[in-house]
Formats: structure tokens, C-alpha cells, sequence
């Protein structure tokens, strides 16, 4: 029952707003008709109202197409704007894997950097101890030379330490013409071999190597002339050594290609030196060859027998003895 009356009750108002529209629509007929005076003027009217509504519309439709022209473009150019956004976004993809790939090259670069430093670190180190070295070296150097200049002659070391100056001042080209003493221009093959050779040369380790005798007379006259001391010069153009011949025995060596090393250019210098200098392994092989073949004959420990006979040996001190082993030039 409930049902039925809410649905006669809805039924009800429905028909009883319609009535109430219609009663309004005539109440609104009957107002217009008395508004105009008769049926021309209502059309007049009315026509006037049409032509308003018709201009309106035109102007709306202007506007419609105007606005419809003006979505066009927005749409075009949102298009426009959605490329370039696809655009972007590639580049930012892009931007992105090349952003990760700097990021992991920052990041080997840092590694780099570190392993570098850490090895800087360790070459400073090195530097250290490297520098520790040299001032010992040239410590050393300086306690040798000083030992050096007390075993030559007081006038050879007045002249050799004078010719460096000459030299410079003559004008005489190092190493073409002027080669220093011949103690400069050898090295030992071997350490244990020094006090044989300094045995050997004695001292003709200071006699001083240049290409010829004129430049050798140059240099003694400025020697002469200023007091600087005297100094023996081995001129190559003026040094023959005649073919030496060496015995076939393994207790005697030649001292010279079994000792040294020296620059081949100067082979006149070094065979004039010690071209007749043989190496014996003990004082009765040196004794019995060096009168044999003519030759002086030393041993390892600096026992010499002159090829005239004579023997010396006996204590050799060592700390006294020539730079040679880790100086001179690399040939």
C-alpha cells in the first residue's frame, strides 16, 4: 500500500508541474497578446526578434569558427609541442646514458687518480732515497778525488786541474780534440780487477789523450807559459803501436780486452797504455811470461814483474785507490 501511494503521490506532482508549466505558457500567451494591438505588429515584432536571434547566431557561428580556427592551431602546435617533447625526451634518454657513462669514467678517473697519487707517493719515496744516494756519491766522489790528488805528482794535478780552464779558454772542442786523462776514459769491466790495472798503468792513468801533437804543444805552451804544472799528452796521430802478439795460455790474459772497456776511437791510446800488460793468476805465471813474451805481467792482487825483471808487489791500500768502476763514459 505504501508503495502504490509513493507512486501516485510521484504520478501526481509530475502531472501537476506540467499543468503548472502550461498554465504559465498561457498566462504568458495572454501577456503578448495584449502587448501588441494587433496580429502586424506582433509579427513585426516577432520578425525583429528573428532578426536579432539571426544575427546573433552569425555572430556566434563567427565566433565559433574563429574559435574552432584558434583550436586548430593550439592543436597543431600542441602536436608541434609533443614532437619536440618526444625529441627532449630522446635527448634526455641519451643525456642520461651519457651522464651514467661520465659518471663511471669520473669514477675510473678518481681511481686513477688515487693509484696515481699512491704512486707518487712511492716515486717521492724513491726520490728520497735516490737524492740520500747521489749526496753520498758525491761524497764519496769528493773523498776520492781529494785521495786521487794526493796520489799523482803535486805538478800533474796543478796541470790537469788547470787544462779544464785552457781548454775552455783555447777553444778546444771536448771529446774531438781533447779526451781528458786516460783514468776517465776507461771502465772495468769488473771491480776486482782495479788494483791490477792501476798497478799496470801507474801513472800513466793521468797522461792526457788529444787528437794531435799541435794541439798537445798548444796546451803544454799555456802550461809553460802561466806555471800551471806539467801534464804527459798521448796524441793519437802521433802514437804507433806495433801488432802485439799474446800468448795462447789460460793463467796468462792480455789485461787490456780482459780488464777494460774504452771507446774504440781510442785504441792507439789505450794499446800504447797497455797493449804490452798481460794478467797473470799468480806471481810465478806473471814471472815466467813477462820474460818470455817481453811483457809486463801483473796479478790480481798488483804484483808486477817488469818485463826487465824487476818484481814489485806488497800492501796495496785500498783506501787510496782511482775511481774507475762506476765513473768514466759508457762506450
Amino acid at each position: 500500500m505504501f508503495e502504490d501511494a509513493k507512486e501516485s503521490l510521484t504520478r501526481m506532482t509530475v502531472e501537476r508541474n506540467d499543468a503548472k508549466k502550461k498554465t504559465e505558457g498561457l498566462y504568458a500567451k495572454q501577456g503578448r497578446g495584449t502587448q501588441f494591438e494587433n496580429k502586424e505588429a506582433r509579427d513585426e515584432y516577432l520578425q525583429m526578434q528573428i532578426d536579432e536571434l539571426n544575427t546573433a547566431k552569425e555572430d556566434k557561428a563567427t565566433f565559433l569558427n574563429e574559435q574552432q580556427d584558434g583550436l586548430a592551431n593550439l592543436r597543431r602546435t600542441v602536436a608541434s609541442y609533443e614532437s619536440d617533447i618526444d625529441k627532449k625526451k630522446n635527448e634526455v634518454t641519451k643525456n642520461d646514458i651519457m651522464l651514467d657513462s661520465l659518471n663511471k669514467s669520473v669514477d675510473e678517473k678518481k681511481r686513477e687518480r688515487h693509484d696515481m697519487a699512491e704512486k707518487r707517493k712511492a716515486q717521492w719515496g724513491a726520490l728520497s732515497e735516490l737524492s740520500a744516494q747521489v749526496s753520498d756519491s758525491k761524497e764519496s766522489a769528493r773523498r776520492a778525488y781529494s785521495s786521487l790528488r794526493k796520489t799523482m805528482p803535486r805538478n800533474t794535478a796543478m796541470g790537469l786541474d788547470a787544462l779544464d780552464r785552457i781548454i775552455r779558454e783555447e777553444g778546444i772542442v771536448f771529446g774531438e780534440q781533447y779526451f781528458g786523462p786516460v783514468m776517465d776514459n776507461i771502465i772495468l769491466i769488473q771491480e776486482k780487477y782495479q788494483t791490477a790495472v792501476e798497478v799496470a798503468a801507474q801513472n800513466a792513468l793521468f797522461h792526457v789523450i788529444v787528437d794531435t801533437d799541435a794541439t798537445a804543444a798548444r796546451l803544454m805552451r799555456r802550461l809553460e807559459s802561466e806555471r800551471l804544472g806539467r801534464v804527459t799528452f798521448l796524441p793519437l796521430n802521433q802514437l804507433h803501436v806495433p801488432n802485439i802478439q799474446y800468448p795462447e795460455s789460460r793463467d796468462i790474459l792480455p789485461l787490456l780486452s780482459t780488464c777494460l772497456q774504452y771507446d774504440r776511437n781510442l785504441k792507439r791510446a789505450m794499446d800504447h797504455v797497455f797493449g804490452k800488460k798481460l794478467l797473470a793468476n799468480s806471481v810465478e805465471v806473471a814471472s815466467t811470461w813477462s820474460t818470455r813474451c817481453d811483457m809486463d805481467a801483473v796479478t790480481l792482487d798488483g804484483d808486477l814483474c817488469s818485463r826487465k825483471g824487476a818484481l814489485s808487489g806488497g800492501f796495496v791500500d785500498r783506501s787510496k785507490r782511482y775511481v774507475m768502476y762506476h765513473c768514466g763514459n759508457n762506450y
